[in-house]
């Protein structure tokens, strides 16, 4: 007796994925005969011909075809390592995670010795939940490259990524970066958030296949920049509407977590360890200046400046200081007291315009995340100056993932931070009704 064969919609399951499998290897055929003038065929870059694979067809018929094509003509096909991760890359913002991972799983088996594809398989695979996986390729990437810095941190609070990574939003951007969307109105067009944190930007902001972080507006609300793990964003509101964002035309890799001051003439933002400063000019920004150590700026209206400082290594890595103005610079840096800086991390200062309060997290005890994943506080400022306790943002705003990455637009009415690798935002009025009220004599 013959096996059974499961079935779909009344067909036989098997036959079906044979017969798709034949047809690609149909439309493969003719790239692999000769020229009519006898010239041999030009080679093909196979991360261009698993593309238009991938435009009909999902990732395991996709690389199945083009596998079989490999193995009976391996000389006719170039194989790009650039190209199929890239082609991996696209294919994670698409939303087709599965589909990626066949892709950088045939590149693997293409390229064995290649670290950053094994990397990148280990990426999907993190986009997948699936740890033990990814696990297995970030040490490959490892044992390949001892010192890829990327596999090295996966590697060492894997937990964390793949919690953080797996729940993300499945939207994909409307079009090509810097195309108009036709959304008009402040904020993308999105209707505004209550008490309750809502998704920011579906497709625009927050989209599927990376980390969004640290979305900053300018003062008039025409313009958007926030950090991706992809790098740093910028969006325009045209007389077309909103534009899909682009990289910023001004910055350079390792730039990210942008702060415009209250005037808007000033842009802050991290390069590497540093805090750097550009100052507008036009419709752009100039060239920039290094302003002090340390990463993710924030500044009140009257020009005091905070940011954390990682001057301590990995064994004391974030401690929130703040900056006084002093003519065109900064002063000495100054730790903050009060509720911040306990033993664990403290990072990424978000203070009020008027200084009245101050937002940061922390993976100190009694996070809902525990000491592996991170929560929002604040602490308020007291009647004689100082700061008081750490205040958490509570279960509405916190949850067993990592919160983080706060930041309010320019009016303060709303809150935005980072949650399961996509931007959130919430009314602000959220943070007042958690201070602390005088009490009673």
């Amino acid at each position: 007796m013959s096996p059974s064969i499961p079935t779909s919609h009344g067909w036989p399951f098997t036959a079906c994925r044979h017969l798709v499998l034949v047809s690609c290897l149909l439309l493969l055929a003719p790239l692999s005969l000769a020229n009519p003038d006898g010239d041999a065929p030009a080679v093909l870059d196979a991360s261009a011909v698993l593309d238009d694979l991938l435009r009909d067809h999902d990732g395991s018929v996709a690389t199945a075809a083009l596998r079989d094509s490999l193995a009976r003509d391996p000389e006719r096909y170039h194989l790009d390592e650039a190209g199929l991760t890239a082609l991996g890359y696209r294919t994670i913002a698409a939303c087709r995670k599965e589909d990626a991972a066949e892709v950088f799983q045939l590149a693997a088996e293409l390229l064995p010795e290649a670290a950053n594809v094994w990397d990148s398989l280990g990426e999907a695979w993190l986009y997948l939940g699936d740890a033990e996986r990814a696990r297995s390729c970030y040490q490959r990437s490892l044992d390949l490259n001892p010192e890829n810095e990327n596999a090295t941190w996966k590697l060492k609070d894997l937990d964390w990524y793949v919690t953080s990574m797996a729940p993300e939003t499945d939207a994909v951007s409307p079009g090509a970066p810097g195309t108009a969307t036709g959304l008009t109105g402040p904020y993308f067009g999105q209707e505004p958030p209550g008490r309750t944190p809502q998704l920011f930007a579906p497709g625009l902001v927050s989209t599927c296949g990376r980390l969004e972080y640290c979305v900053v507006f300018t003062p008039d609300g025409r313009e958007a920049y926030f950090s991706t793990s992809q790098g740093l964003k910028m969006s325009r509101q045209t007389e077309d509407g909103w534009t899909v964002p682009a990289p910023a035309p001004f910055a350079a890799p390792g730039n990210f977590e942008p702060h415009i001051d209250a005037t808007g003439d000033r842009l802050f933002m991290g390069r590497g360890s540093e805090i750097w400063m550009r100052e507008r000019e036009g419709d752009g920004w100039s060239g920039g200046k290094k302003i002090c150590d340390g990463m993710f700026p924030s500044l009140t209206a009257d020009g005091v400046l905070y940011v954390t400082d990682i001057s301590g290594g990995e064994e004391d890595w974030g401690r929130l200081i703040r900056l006084a103005p002093e003519g065109d610079a900064f002063g000495q840096p100054e730790l903050l007291g009060g509720g911040t800086n306990t033993p664990e991390s403290d990072a990424h200062p978000c203070v009020a315009r008027d200084g009245s309060f101050l937002l940061f997290d922390s993976r100190r005890p009694g996070a809902l995340g525990g000491t592996q994943d991170g929560d929002l506080y604040v602490v308020f400022r007291q009647a004689d100056g100082r700061w008081g306790e750490a205040v958490n943002l509570g279960p509405g705003l916190n949850d067993p993932g990592d919160n983080m990455c706060a930041t309010l637009s320019p009016d303060g009415r709303y809150l935005f931070f980072t949650a399961k690798w996509d931007i959130y935002w919430v009314r602000a009025d959220v943070i007042e009704e958690l201070r602390p009220r005088p009490t009673s004599r």
